[in-house]
């Protein structure tokens, strides 16, 4: 099923499917409880939203917005006796980001490790179903959204100035050795590759398919002025 849903008064691309609520410990909280017909023991229970006693397609609801309320930028410098450090931070907060990468099984051996923490009897788990290659446990739902809050050590540069009596001496005006990296470190409750997700659409917007991360780079230089 879709996990968008545009709608008048939502965000562009909303998240949309079920929401849910536990585990299904035993037959009889099954049977005493609104349910898909192809649900069993140790799969999620999914909210009866509309409180019609049946789930189905009209109990999926708006689970987050892909779009940030927040996106900020913190550029900081410091030099002292020739040495300078510069860092650029960057994040974002306030959007939410679905992990279909984690609703597509390429085979029973390759799982994420949460799935360690699966149902495996009553009184298990109330929040990790049991294992599956798919069907009922992957549909879109609350399971697979994720924050996309993210803060990130963007760049960071060190460098010294080399003196310049020395220099002058070799005829060279000025020269700077620096140490640099980019993306260095990323803080994050999003268990994807990036939190940086971008769609094929504004409607399928924050929907992560495994996107590949920004490398990280390091590099050493030497900057010389004659």
């Amino acid at each position: 099923s879709a996990v968008t849903l545009p709608a008048p008064g939502l965000p562009i691309g909303p998240v949309y499917g079920y929401q849910t609520h536990r585990i299904f410990q035993n037959t009889a909280e099954l049977n005493s409880y609104p349910h898909r017909s192809d649900a069993g023991v140790g799969d999620l229970r999914f909210v009866d939203t509309d409180k019609d006693g049946k789930i189905t397609d009209g109990d999926r609801v708006n689970l987050g917005s892909p779009i940030p309320t927040l996106l900020y930028g913190i550029t900081s410098g410091a030099s002292f006796m020739g040495v300078e450090l510069n860092l650029d931070f960057q994040g974002q907060a306030g959007n939410s980001i679905y992990n279909g990468k984690e609703t597509i099984r390429p085979d029973l051996y390759n799982f994420e490790s949460h799935v360690l923490n699966r149902w495996k009897g009553e009184g298990t788990s109330q929040s990790e179903p049991r294992a599956s290659a798919g069907g009922y446990n992957f549909l879109g739902s609350s399971r697979f959204v994720q924050s996309g809050a993210f803060f990130r050590l963007r760049s960071a540069t060190l460098a010294y100035n080399l003196p310049k009596g020395t220099m002058n001496k070799l005829g060279i005006q000025a020269a700077k050795v620096y140490v640099r990296g980019t993306n260095i470190f990323t803080k994050m409750k999003f268990t994807g590759y990036t939190p940086e997700v971008a769609g094929s659409s504004p409607i399928f917007n924050g929907i992560d398919l495994g996107t590949y991360p920004v490398p990280s780079v390091y590099s050493v230089g030497l900057n010389v002025t004659f």
